[in-house]
């Protein structure tokens, strides 16, 4: 079995909606599901120096399936390695992501060892995110400076059987919301950061 094997999969879909999408699922989410919090988060993503995670695509803007972030909040901080090349080899996305996250005590001497080893090219996004839990669903409202506001969706529990049928679970789930028109985002928020003008469809 491969290292990849053993990690975690998260199994998520991030959707963007229009203003009055917007307001019908902000609705439906104060009459139905559990609030939990508020946070602001500052992710850094780092680079491998020996092999780079960061590409340029065919289709000419940058992107990673691979990479490593520590996350910083006001209730705790982690480091986490992300493999999001779970898909047919196509250089996209796949439906699912490997990963492995862990707490750590003290970011600034993390990035500090990263950067020491060769993790040096760094790209910081600095988002807002309230959470909610409906069932077995985790719903983060991620407002990300520079890129926008989306509403991700996941499967709250990480030790799936059968991840494809999870991502299809959750994907009825979404349309079974009311929402009349909905654009799922297959890009990572690093990607979009990256590419302000580029057109994913």
């Amino acid at each position: 079995m491969s290292p990849i094997e053993n990690l975690d999969t998260e199994v998520e879909i991030k959707i963007k909606v229009d203003q009055e999408n917007f307001t019908h699922l902000q609705e439906w989410l104060n009459n139905n599901a559990e609030y939990r919090n508020e946070t602001v988060q500052e992710d850094y993503y780092f680079n491998n120096p020996d092999n780079s995670w960061f590409k340029i695509h065919e289709e000419g803007y940058k992107y990673a399936l691979k990479y490593l972030r520590i996350r910083v909040t006001d209730r705790g901080n982690s480091i986490c390695y992300k493999d999001w090349n779970t898909s047919d080899g196509n250089e996209k996305a796949g439906l699912f992501c490997r990963d492995l996250e862990l707490p750590i005590p003290n970011t600034e001497k993390y990035i500090l060892l990263l950067e020491s080893i060769g993790f040096t090219e760094k790209t910081k996004i600095k988002k807002s995110r309230k959470s909610y839990i409906y069932k077995d669903f985790l719903i983060d409202v991620d407002t990300v400076k520079n890129v926008g506001t989306f509403i991700e969706f996941e499967v709250n529990n990480k030790m799936h059987d059968n991840p494809k049928a999870e991502y299809k679970r959750l994907e009825n789930f979404i349309k079974n919301l009311g929402l009349t028109n909905f654009t799922i985002q297959k890009q990572g928020f690093i990607i979009l950061a990256w590419n302000p003008n580029f057109n994913f469809t």
